[in-house]
């Protein structure tokens, strides 16, 4: 369940574009049925949530493939996302085994009910945040970030702020089969969260340091939780 970084997923659809044009076998696609499959190749970035094999599969196999028309790719791509939306399995083979063997929904029983709950949790922030920030949930929900960890449901990346510094967020595929948190549970869990992921980024004294994303994630969270002092 890695997963690539936007500039990566881009990088791969590029690939992807020239490849199609210049295939080994094959009529390759001109430039009218190309510029048709476009909106559907960036949307394919965006349904792979920043898992290679499934952009490649979805990409290169599926909307690029000369023989498969627009309309059809288009509809496995909606059997996708409504599959990454906790419905059911794709129809398409070759998308419902690469699904399969992802072995989400299995990663996400063996994480069990209190890591589940507080993988929902963690899907309150929208960026990467600070192992402190889970902790704080973490003592209000239960569960083990470590092996949430362990079994790629949290994913490590680069702090905002302090960027030599471990910062996690809920793997993008797994997100979308966990139920959505509600305005309620958002709005309860984020006086939970804010104080220690304040803290984590410099607090009041950092304000003019911190960067713009971080600031945004912090108001958001601020007006959440109705704490003026962070707003």
């Amino acid at each position: 369940l890695s997963e690539f970084s936007d500039t990566a997923r881009r990088k791969l659809a590029l690939r992807q574009l020239k490849a199609a044009q210049v295939p080994e076998t094959g009529a390759a696609l001109d430039p009218a049925e190309l510029e048709a499959r476009l909106p559907l190749l960036e949307r394919v970035q965006g349904l792979a949530r920043g898992n290679p094999g499934l952009q490649d599969l979805l990409g290169a196999n599926l909307v690029l493939r000369p023989a498969v028309p627009v309309a059809e790719a288009g509809a496995v791509l909606d059997e996708v996302a409504a599959y990454l939306g906790a419905g059911d399995l794709p129809r398409a083979e070759q998308v419902r085994k690469f699904l399969q063997e992802l072995a989400i929904d299995a990663l996400l029983g063996l994480a069990g009910p209190t890591g589940c709950d507080l993988l929902r949790a963690v899907t309150l922030f929208q960026v990467p945040v600070p192992e402190a920030a889970i902790a704080a949930l973490q003592t209000a929900l239960g569960g083990e970030p470590r092996r949430l960890r362990d079994l790629g449901l949290l994913v490590p990346s680069e702090d905002l702020v302090a960027h030599r510094t471990l910062a996690l967020h809920v793997n993008g595929l797994a997100a979308g089969r966990l139920a959505p948190l509600s305005d309620t549970e958002r709005t309860s869990l984020a006086p939970l969260a804010l104080p220690a992921l304040f803290a984590a980024w410099g607090g009041s004294e950092d304000r003019l340091r911190r960067p713009h994303a971080a600031d945004i994630a912090l108001t958001r969270l601020g007006l959440l939780a109705g704490d003026a002092g962070v707003v």
